[in-house]
């Protein structure tokens, strides 16, 4: 494909492999059936790879194998305060793919008082869903909107894991957009794919560890044009 604004023009021919595991964000079916909730999650390939060209302004970028996401959401509307990060670059190679949302959904009029949030680790292969009701609304999950730079701190665990990180990002790293909701004010995003991220893992049978990189998708999504 491509697009030309003007005089600029990016073009692109890229296949995507990768494992082919997908992420299922909400914990039951009738969640993606239903009105509610408004916001609908899902990662179709979580830990892609994605090989070929890019052409930008003329000057090519050969792309082997490098690490992606294929992700998806929708729904009558979004999350009128949302974060959500993913990273599966990581400064010294380890084999962890990371992915979190939080939220303050709308009852009526009124959001909830809490940022609640889903968390999901993969180790090696092994899978680690933080996304029970316990998990979500016992997390912790706190965001510094008006710095810069602009820092999101969690913290969460359940039987089998227990995690600890942060992740931030300079305004000048973020790229700004909105969403034009079918119904409702707009919602307004900031999106990075170069926000730095340090995770703190303890996993069940494994000892903690902590793994960083500069290389993580961070979005901010709100409803305040400012």
């Amino acid at each position: 494909g491509a697009i030309r604004t003007g005089d600029r023009k990016i073009s692109w021919n890229l296949t995507i492999g990768g494992r082919r595991e997908s992420l299922v964000h909400l914990p039951a079916s009738w969640m993606y059936e239903k009105k509610l909730p408004s916001q609908k999650y899902v990662s179709p390939r979580l830990d892609a790879r994605v090989s070929g060209e890019v052409v930008v302004d003329g000057e090519t970028w050969t792309l082997d194998a490098w690490p992606a996401l294929l992700g998806h959401n929708w729904g009558s509307k979004h999350t009128p305060l949302y974060l959500w990060v993913h990273c599966n670059s990581w400064n010294n190679g380890e084999d962890v793919v990371f992915e979190a949302v939080s939220g303050k959904p709308a009852i009526g009029p009124f959001m909830t008082p809490k940022l609640l949030s889903s968390f999901y680790v993969r180790h090696r292969g092994v899978r680690y869903d933080m996304n029970g009701a316990a998990v979500t609304f016992g997390a912790s999950s706190r965001l510094d909107e008006r710095g810069d730079p602009k820092k999101w701190a969690f913290r969460a665990h359940d039987a089998l894991a227990r995690i600890e990180g942060e992740v931030s990002c300079a305004k000048s790293r973020f790229v700004g957009l909105y969403y034009s909701n079918p119904s409702g004010p707009i919602t307004h995003c900031l999106n990075s794919k170069l926000a730095t991220i340090r995770l703190s893992l303890a996993l069940s049978g494994r000892p903690p560890f902590e793994v960083r990189s500069e290389r993580a998708a961070f979005e901010i999504g709100t409803h305040r044009a400012n």
